[in-house]
């Protein structure tokens, strides 16, 4: 189990050469903030941001097939809620989700980039994969399992797996509004980084 922030994370991982060397070319394919990339930072990173409307994005890769050795995928994995409660206003619609909402319209998202990333990644190549369980309207949603046995459909073979403490605990005992709450499942304190290779 890795403690700390993403960046710890994948400085751990950095170690065990799946980025390979400091020089070598990394696709980021949804760098985001860049959190990834704060106590380890390849020369030849390569980052495409997920939140930066430029006409690239993680479901349409510019980049040929089998081209690329290392590729890191860390795709919005958490619940968004509905169109009516999300906190990411445009998200539905950046990504051609159509009637899709919740976990089911996230779960879309990652089959959709998961298959990108397979395309581009080279035979013996790594792709890294950051996903979470969560619970989403007291129902647990396995996405580790869905984003392993997907990436098995798309002929990659898993070789590594790498715990992340997130922090966090129970819930609250309280709704917002002061009404109780009643916890049925585990909260998720952890996530999972995946490694593949094809």
């Amino acid at each position: 189990m890795i403690y700390g922030t993403n960046g710890d994370l994948i400085a751990q991982v950095a170690r065990l050469r799946y980025l390979g060397g400091p020089e070598d070319r990394v696709l980021d394919v949804t760098y985001g903030e860049g959190s990834f990339w704060t106590r380890y930072r390849p020369a030849g990173l390569v980052a495409h941001d997920l939140y930066k409307l430029d006409g690239v994005s993680f479901l349409v890769l510019p980049e040929p097939d089998d081209s690329e050795r290392i590729v890191v995928y860390d795709p919005p994995y958490i619940s968004t809620g509905n169109r009516a409660t999300s906190t990411v206003d445009d998200l539905y619609d950046r990504f051609g989700l159509g009637e899709l909402k919740g976990w089911r319209a996230i779960r879309r998202q990652i089959e959709l980039g998961l298959a990108e990333c397979a395309r581009v990644l080279t035979p013996k190549g790594f792709l890294l994969v950051k996903c979470m369980d969560y619970t989403e309207s007291g129902k647990k949603v396995w996405n580790t399992f869905h984003v392993f046995n997907e990436a098995e459909r798309l002929g990659l073979r898993m070789v590594d797996r790498f715990t992340h403490y997130t922090g966090g605990g129970p819930q609250p005992m309280n709704n917002l509004d002061g009404s109780p709450r009643e916890q049925r499942t585990s909260r998720e304190v952890t996530s999972m980084l995946l490694v593949f290779t094809k």
